[in-house]
């Protein structure tokens, strides 16, 4: 799955704020480090476990199967992460409407 398009701000924020809580429960972060451009292991603090844990419940939690990018990986980022998502969503829900800055 090839990204083609451009993810906002504003749509990364919305599905930032759907998966915060996996993140945090998962991992044990305050929610004021769950930012976009948040490191998984430097800034949440999360190991490769973590980081599956989190991708099989987001899966779960947004009803779509999300191709694992570079942003799944400890070193990813999180907007990496939601940005994997928003492809998921633009390609398996017809009814998703990305938020627009």
């Amino acid at each position: 799955m090839e990204k083609k398009f451009c993810v906002s701000d504003r749509e990364i924020q919305s599905i930032l704020k759907q998966i915060a809580p996996l993140i945090m429960e998962e991992t044990g972060c305050r929610e004021e480090k769950i930012v976009p451009d948040a490191c998984w292991r430097d800034d949440i603090g999360a190991d490769s476990l973590d980081v599956a844990f989190v991708f099989v419940a987001a899966e779960k939690k947004l009803g779509i199967d999300i191709e694992e990018g570079s942003g799944w990986q400890p070193q990813g980022t999180l907007r990496e992460c939601c940005e994997d998502i928003a492809c998921a969503l633009r390609d398996q829900k017809p009814d998703y409407r990305p938020a627009v800055n």
